[in-house]
């Protein structure tokens, strides 16, 4: 089923790519938005602040896209060379309120990775790779060795020029990835084709390359390359290892002992790039950064909140403020605006931390997606890494709202009657981001009652609804930036259980499979309050009842349409997992939570369902 579902995507991106190609001559002259803010900044004359970071450490990307830097510096050179570490790096700088509060599809922090390989190495695959995963520009270590180790950084990192094109030397190399264009939100191969080249070789490109010179070689050479070969965005001085290479371990400028060599070999690097107008950056502290604006530096580079305030009010840079600001208002939870509609919905399981599978359900036509995690894959890293991987920056911008396109829920591991020693768990879950959960063997009053106490917050006794009594754990989650909200506050208010709490955006599906459960279904409904759906499970009611592998006995049958009528009475929502040629009369009949990963039987299922 997952590998089914990755070529689909995979082919819906070939199709993207070749089905919606245009002439070179149409593509260049629709100019979208500038994406790259680096370039941009270099381009008014100011100056970009950001820091290193370590690639594949999912923390300090969280703590990067809230930074306020104009870019984080994956580093990939001393440590962590680890190309789908990388992957879930800038899956995680993704922000869903962040996206919508962007005046285009530029990322509000950029970023930039510095790969192992000296540019002499001429590792090219390396340039290849990273951009595939979609970074907007490459620090190479150690450059400027030579004009023609130069000429192959470039060309590495770009395509073949088109017929016709001005921007032809030096030629591009860079393989082809239909893919590629995904990251940066873009519709189709052709337009990453247009955006990702080299600025300023291709005035409209979106790659930065920010090279170090850092060595006693790329100092003696710098004039020459710069000279010679075009697509250099900027140049990054390397002072702890150029003063090294020059025999003064330790004395730079940023040590605050810089040797008088150290300071010749700085300011030589500085006039050749304003010679030939190219911006220049370095690591900064508090004691340089004032005088680093004032030499004209433009890249500079530091985790200091302090030092990056005061290096931006040097530069005359009043802090941004968005003027996109986004506040969460509507549902958030699609499934449940269907559900309240009286319209089925439908989507289907993926497998927890398979990250091809969730960006595959993610460009489905499903309303909901439900990592598995009662058979297998139980981890709560790699539920964080799913629920990051649907984010999609198109999507976003396209929807305009903070709700998700693919609403994620969870099956649990633990069944109804052991959620009351499991509640840390459920909250785990929840606290990630999930939506709702898919609760295994619910079969008593006292088990549902459970259910629902370990998934709502506590209410205060003059709050309307209070029973169940919430048991969830109070604390500043993940979940409320996956959602998009600001604060905790707010999103402790809108994760209330619907339709107990009639704002609620978390759904509660618990499944009915076996003969207990199916006996207390209607005391269920009537004594407990919060149970958004019924899912009823053929198969594990099938074992229950005595008919292993026989879903379909008529006896097995008989009981799930009891379970059914039970809800049809109560007017709870219910669903089952169906198949194409199953789905219209299901729906015809009244079930609402269809589960099925075929795209046709859903869009059957749709039109039976009058949506």
């Amino acid at each position: 089923m997952v590998l089914n579902k990755c070529m689909a995507a995979f082919v819906a991106v070939a199709v993207g790519w070749i089905g919606t190609h245009r002439s070179v001559a149409q593509e260049q002259s629709a100019k979208p938005a500038r994406l790259n803010k680096v370039i941009s900044l270099f381009q008014q004359g100011k100056v970009a602040f950001g820091s290193f970071v370590p690639a594949g450490d999912i923390e300090a990307a969280i703590a990067a896209r809230r930074s306020g830097w104009d870019f984080a510096i994956f580093e990939m050179e001393h440590s962590n060379f680890d190309l789908l570490g990388l992957r879930d790096s800038l899956q995680f700088l993704l922000d869903r309120k962040q996206i919508l509060e962007q005046p285009g599809l530029g990322p509000a922090v950029v970023p930039l990775v510095r790969i192992p390989a000296n540019a002499d190495e001429q590792n090219l695959w390396i340039y290849k790779q990273v951009l595939d995963t979609g970074v907007y520009g490459i620090v190479t270590p150690h450059f400027g060795h030579s004009v023609e180790a130069a000429r192959a950084v470039v060309s590495a990192a770009r395509y073949a020029s088109a017929k016709g094109s001005p921007y032809v030397d030096p030629p591009g190399h860079r393989g082809v990835s239909p893919g590629s264009f995904g990251y940066w939100g873009l519709k189709n191969w052709m337009e990453y084709y247009q955006a990702a080249d080299t600025w300023p070789l291709n005035p409209n490109g979106e790659i930065a390359l920010l090279p170090l010179i850092e060595d006693r070689e790329g100092v003696e050479h710098i004039r020459d390359v710069l000279s010679q070969v075009k697509g250099i965005a900027g140049i990054f001085i390397g002072e702890v290892d150029m003063a090294t290479s020059f025999g003064y371990p330790g004395e730079n400028e940023l040590s605050g002992a810089a040797a008088p060599t150290m300071r010749e070999a700085v300011a030589k690097v500085v006039a050749a790039c304003k010679e030939f107008h190219v911006p220049v950056g370095s690591l900064v502290n508090r004691q340089l950064v004032q005088d680093r604006v004032k030499r004209g530096f433009q890249f500079l580079v530091t985790g200091d909140a302090a030092t990056i305030a005061a290096g931006r009010k040097a530069a005359g840079m009043v802090p941004a403020t968005s003027n996109h600001a986004v506040t969460p208002k509507g549902r958030l939870n699609r499934v449940i605006e269907v559900l309240q509609r009286g319209k089925p919905v439908f989507g289907g399981f993926v497998a927890n931390g398979e990250l091809s599978a969730a960006m595959a359900a993610r460009e489905s036509n499903w309303d909901f997606v439900i990592f598995e995690m009662e058979h297998q894959g139980f981890s709560m890293r790699g539920l964080q890494k799913s629920l990051q991987y649907l984010l999609s920056r198109r999507q976003i911008k396209e929807g305009g709202t903070l709700a998700a396109k693919v609403v994620p829920f969870v099956r649990v591991g633990p069944g109804a009657g052991e959620v009351r020693r499991n509640q840390a768990y459920i909250q785990h879950v929840l606290d990630y981001g999930a939506y709702g959960l898919v609760v295994p063997h619910l079969d008593s009053v006292q088990h549902a009652r459970d259910v629902v106490q370990a998934a709502r917050y506590p209410h205060p006794k003059s709050a309307p609804n209070v029973d169940p009594v919430g048991h969830r754990g109070t604390a500043p989650t993940n979940a409320q930036a996956f959602w998009g909200i600001p604060d905790f506050k707010e999103y402790w208010r809108r994760a209330g259980i619907w339709p107990l709490d009639s704002d609620g955006e978390i759904l509660l599906a618990p499944l009915v499979e076996d003969a207990a459960g199916a006996a207390a279904i209607k005391d269920i409904l009537k004594q407990v309050n919060g149970i958004a759906c019924v899912f009823i499970g053929p198969a594990d009611l099938a074992t229950s009842l005595g008919y292993p592998g026989q879903p379909d006995h008529p006896e097995v049958r008989k009981v799930i349409d009891q379970i059914a009528q039970a809800c049809r009475e109560a007017k709870v929502p219910f669903g089952i997992t169906t198949s194409r040629d199953r789905i219209e009369a299901e729906v015809r009949a009244g079930y609402q939570f269809m589960v099925t990963s075929d795209p046709a039987a859903i869009e059957l299922g749709r039109k039976a369902g009058g949506r």
